[in-house]
């Protein structure tokens, strides 16, 4: 607690969404910026297209080759969490969730582009708040597209509901 206190911003990395809410009440709590970063990469499986492949080529592909390949940068205002704008597993099943996704295969490692890509976007969203080009809450996703290249999409985030862990 002692090293949140002397943060004026705090920069969260985890693998899991549990460690997600810590950060995000600690933040809370004592009115702190929190930029949280996360990504993921995980099977898809693309039955329309392995379908059509399949009908021209004659040639079955495994559907398990594709990939959903993304990082969301979450920059948090006090006032506004990780939980109340959203992209949180509920809490009573985040650790049977997560735990899922890494028995199933599903999720299939760590990309060091995509990891770059992430912490770029969270360098460039702190810069714009300290230049006050960025004065709200926003939440940037990128996402590579196999063969077709780099997708981004960013917006101000918001909740109107009350929330357990900001207070708000």
């Amino acid at each position: 607690m002692e090293r949140f206190r002397r943060a004026s911003v705090v920069f969260s990395c985890v693998d899991n969404d549990q460690a997600r809410r810590i950060v995000a009440k600690r933040c809370a709590q004592l009115l702190l910026v929190h930029i949280d970063l996360g990504t993921l990469i995980r099977q898809t499986r693309l039955t329309s297209l392995e379908d059509r492949l399949l009908d021209h080529t004659g040639i079955k592909i495994d559907s398990n080759a594709a990939a959903e390949i993304v990082a969301d940068v979450r920059l948090m205002l006090p006032g506004a969490c990780l939980s109340c704008v959203g992209g949180l597993q509920a809490s009573d099943s985040v650790s049977e969730h997560e735990s899922d996704l890494w028995r199933s295969g599903g999720r299939i490692g760590s990309l060091t582009s995509l990891n770059h890509l992430a912490v770029g976007t969270a360098q460039q969203l702190y810069f714009d708040l300290l230049t006050e080009h960025l004065t709200t809450s926003f939440w940037q996703r990128i996402q590579w597209i196999q063969g077709t290249g780099l997708r981004t999409a960013g917006s101000a985030v918001s909740a109107d509901d009350p929330c357990e862990i900001c207070g708000r």
